[in-house]
């Protein structure tokens, strides 16, 4: 027979174990929840970024798709350019002809400057160039210096966007230094003397010497051409 107290001690120790039990799957339920709530949250994040990735390659996309446009319109201005040209070499004799033609090939050089121009102020490489030249403007005691790395980006964003500058003009003037040929294309950009020596780093003066060197010892072969604007706008 077992004893009240008996009764009492084994219901105690029910009792106790419930309790452990309840606790016990009250922690599992708990863990449980706080998994669902950080997978649910890490999911939530996680399709934000692919949202946000999408929204990029759309955008990029685009670009892409404008620039391509852009490059053909370009090339289809070259070609005209390049017709023009062909077509007043026949009729020198016309003068009236000649002007027209002139003035006409004149217009479709500025038409393609300005595309190629448009076309080069969307690259990354540009964009740095300008960063640079701005922040030395900012403060004179900035010493930094366009890496070799974004040298080699804005050479070959300009030769790509002018179907092939820098590979003509490294071929027609094989003499210049590879600090002559990234002067004559930021020339050919629009940079003014005075952001070239911030560009590189040098005094104005060395800017206005680098184009006489240019001029004088590098192209002593064409000498028709009596300042670099016309030596760059031939090539």
């Amino acid at each position: 027979v077992i004893s009240k107290g008996d009764k009492m001690l084994h219901l105690g120790k029910y009792e106790s174990l419930l309790k452990n039990y309840r606790l016990y799957i009250g922690g599992l339920l708990l863990t449980l929840l706080l998994l669902v709530i950080y997978w649910t949250n890490k999911r939530y994040k996680y399709c934000n970024k692919i949202n946000v990735l999408i929204l990029k390659k759309e955008s990029l996309e685009h670009q892409l798709e404008t620039l391509s446009v852009m490059q053909k319109r370009l090339l289809k201005k070259e070609q005209e350019l390049d017709l023009l040209q062909e077509f007043v070499g026949t009729v020198e004799e016309d003068k009236a002809r000649l002007y027209y033609l002139t003035n006409q090939i004149n217009i479709l050089r500025k038409e393609n400057k300005d595309f190629f121009l448009n076309l080069l102020a969307n690259t990354k490489s540009y964009k740095l160039l300008l960063q640079l030249i701005q922040k030395k403007r900012d403060n004179c005691k900035c010493r930094d210096l366009f890496s070799e790395k974004e040298w080699d980006w804005l050479l070959q964003d300009i030769d790509y966007l002018s179907n092939g500058f820098v590979e003509r003009l490294k071929k027609q003037i094989p003499l210049l230094s590879k600090s002559d040929i990234r002067f004559c294309c930021l020339f050919k950009i629009g940079i003014s003397y005075a952001d070239m020596a911030l560009a590189f780093d040098r005094t104005l003066d060395a800017m206005y010497k680098k184009r006489n060197v240019i001029l004088v010892k590098k192209v002593a072969n064409m000498s028709k051409f009596c300042s670099l604007e016309e030596l760059i706008d031939s090539i």
